[in-house]
């Protein structure tokens, strides 16, 4: 029977190895915090970014581009998109809204930002049968917040006044 005797090698490889894995550790609380991001490109230069809890489904037909996730379902008129991109990051390093740039993010579940919308914006939350469930406008900033939390569970509608609507789930 042979047996293991444990070099001065061996031993500095396992005390590396021991210290790689106390470093990956160490770092998995930051990583826990990056969110999932996609941002769509359109051809006439504007970007639609969304900030999900979870990494967002892309699919498409002949004709539309399909975003769905367990917090947003959305289309667009594939056409019109020139690219989109996914990433990680930390939703605190987001950089700010760029002139001609709708944000819409789902903060936690039940709120909804909207950002890069003029000032006074209306923005309208509708649920599936289009029944007006609440509004508000665009602080002087372009961001407007919509509450879901007294709504139930089911699909909604984000409508901005002169631009897009996107579908929301709440699931929380």
């Amino acid at each position: 029977m042979k047996k293991n005797v444990i070099t001065p090698m061996r031993r500095a490889m396992r005390r590396g190895i021991a210290s790689m894995l106390l470093i990956c550790g160490m770092c998995q609380p930051a990583l826990a915090e990056e969110q999932s991001l996609l941002t769509l490109l359109f051809n006439d230069g504007h970007k639609q970014s969304y900030v999900l809890a979870s990494r967002p489904k892309v699919t498409f037909d002949a004709s539309t581009l399909y975003v769905a996730s367990e917090d947003v379902k959305d289309e667009y008129v594939l056409a019109d998109v020139s690219k989109f991109v996914f990433d990680k990051g930390d939703i605190t390093a987001i950089a700010a809204v760029k002139d001609g740039e709708c944000r819409l993010t789902f903060v936690d579940g039940t709120t909804v930002e909207v950002e890069g919308i003029g000032a006074a914006t209306a923005v309208r939350l509708y649920d599936v049968a289009g029944k007006s469930i609440t509004a508000t406008k665009a602080d002087a900033n372009g961001k407007a917040v919509v509450s879901l939390a007294s709504c139930q569970n089911g699909v909604y509608v984000v409508s901005v006044e002169g631009g897009k609507s996107y579908k929301v789930i709440k699931n929380k």
